[in-house]
């Protein structure tokens, strides 16, 4: 193992960060607890913004029904 002074913490978020589009992690109550540049330019907000909220409370749009009838494929098509 190298010493670039790099622990693995900082190593996963550097290579999660080389990934394309975006990544957030969750904690087992559902809060925020990760989210990469590419996750914060997707969701329109920064990470402090996010970072221990729960998805549906501070991403308004996931709760809305139209997002669910799609999600679950029972969106009527037009």
């Amino acid at each position: 193992m190298g010493s670039s002074g790099c622990g693995p913490p900082l190593a996963a978020a550097d290579f999660i960060e080389r990934l394309p589009g975006g990544s957030c992690a969750l904690d087992l109550e559902g809060h925020f607890t990760y989210l990469s540049a590419g996750a914060c330019e997707l969701l329109g907000h920064d990470a402090d913004q996010l970072l221990g909220t729960l998805p549906w409370q501070s991403l308004r749009w996931l709760d809305d029904p139209t997002i669910d009838a799609y999600a679950l494929g029972t969106c009527p098509s037009t």
